[in-house]
């Protein structure tokens, strides 16, 4: 379990808060199916490997495949075109006039871009989460005896009954901790944690992850005693049930009329993915698109962002062994491949394969009258980016150092559906 271990913790601190999660990591069960066609297809030819450098191996893989899902998310943001006949890379982008208050996204969704149009929105207030916060303690001291406890919580019209022990040499500080972890452990919307103050006491803050009330509701969550009497005191001395700030919709104006929002991040005609960031006191944030030659140029410019992270990873890893500089070759082949055709447009290669944008250069190739020419080639280079974030992805093992262990017989084999974990010779050494 150590060679997992330090993978996993290698990735979650890597890119565990960097990476989140976006809609283009969903997918159809055909794009799941194909992905898995594909890895049985690499896994039926290739041989079993011995890993030289295991912990630089697995650290070089989770790059490539992160560095490739990067790529494949911007070929999918790309691929979200309204209007086909203008390619890729005129697909719409929408901006904000103060992104710190109020950011957008257009989804290239329900009406088109012309009838959609631009608007002002006007935030009043974000909503707001509900937050409890339990009584302050001393925390040396013990408040409760030594005994069996419990309270009720009320989450998602479903209640839980929580119980509790304090044990003799138990402190207040102890028991705010356990009972911390014990709601948030169970997985029911809300984060607990520890809080103190400066007199050397502690208490618990509960906060749901929902913001947002219906019609119908008062609360998001509920805590309370059990009908005994050491529930009742226990509920009194903790006051686990008090609401330091309740749970609040969301209120804002599109073009001077009232609106409101369980959330802070909501779609507009199903076009528009707008995220509240701060309430607009001096004034309403204008949405709107932004033109042409823009919105290629940010196209663009996303793309070779995600390359470049490809690019970079090939740099980090490579050096005199074959295997390590078979990704930097591939990167640098990219670049001699498209280095004449992409520099007029402000796209210039260096050694490393990585590309500078000249952003004023690359808006003026997009309203030329030539630009028809100029998208032929970006679409060839996305295309050939798109096959490399494919491979890549697909087997990351084939670009580090490994021994061969031992070869199948070539085109005489079978594919093995419960052996997909051998398909890239990710076979790692455990005693290390």
């Amino acid at each position: 379990m150590a060679v997992v271990d330090n993978a996993y913790n290698y990735y979650m601190t890597t890119y565990g808060k960097s990476l989140s999660p976006t809609r283009y990591d969903t997918h159809k069960k055909s794009d799941l199916r194909n992905v898995y066609n594909s890895i049985l297809k690499v896994n039926k030819e290739s041989p079993l490997y011995k890993l030289v450098n295991p912990d630089e191996a697995q650290r070089f893989a989770i790059d490539i495949k992160e560095a490739s899902r990067g790529i494949q998310n911007a070929l999918s943001s790309l691929n979200e075109n309204f209007d086909e006949d203008e390619g890729d890379f005129k697909k719409k982008i929408a901006y904000s006039t103060d992104d710190s208050r109020v950011s957008v996204e257009y989804l290239g969704e329900g009406e088109s871009a012309g009838g959609a149009g631009s608007f002002d929105i006007d935030v009043e207030k974000l909503a707001q989460t509900q937050v409890n916060t339990s009584a302050f303690l001393n925390n040396s001291g013990l408040s409760l005896a030594p005994g069996d406890y419990s309270f009720d919580l009320k989450a998602n019209q479903t209640a839980f009954t929580f119980e509790f022990s304090v044990k003799v040499g138990d402190t207040n500080y102890n028991i705010n901790s356990r009972l911390a972890n014990l709601i948030t452990n169970a997985k029911l919307g809300i984060n607990a944690q520890v809080i103190e103050n400066a007199n050397g006491q502690s208490a618990i803050r509960m906060e749901s992850q929902q913001t947002g009330l219906t019609a119908n509701e008062t609360s998001l969550f509920e805590i309370s005693a059990d009908e005994t009497e050491r529930s009742k005191f226990a509920m009194n001395i903790l006051q686990l049930d008090n609401v330091s700030r309740p749970a609040s919709n969301s209120s804002f104006t599109l073009n001077g009329a009232p609106h409101s929002s369980y959330s802070n991040n909501f779609t507009i005609n199903k076009a528009f993915e707008i995220t509240l960031h701060e309430p607009t006191s001096d004034g309403p944030v204008t949405i709107d698109f932004k033109s042409d030659a823009e919105a290629v140029a940010d196209n663009v410019t996303t793309l070779v962002d995600a390359y470049n992270n490809l690019a970079d990873v090939a740099n980090r890893y490579s050096g005199t062994n074959t295997e390590m500089n078979k990704l930097k070759n591939l990167v640098t082949g990219v670049a001699q491949r498209y280095t004449d055709d992409l520099m007029p447009m402000g796209l210039e290669f260096d050694e490393d394969g990585s590309i500078n944008i000249d952003r004023a250069l690359l808006t003026d190739a997009a309203s030329d009258s030539n630009w028809k020419e100029s998208l032929d080639t970006l679409n060839r280079f996305k295309n050939t980016v798109s096959r490399l974030a494919v491979r890549t992805s697909l087997n990351p093992i084939d670009f580090v150092d490994k021994k061969i262990c031992a070869y199948k017989n070539p085109g005489h084999n079978f594919t093995a559906p419960y052996a997909t974990s051998q398909y890239a010779g990710m076979l790692f050494s455990a005693g290390r």
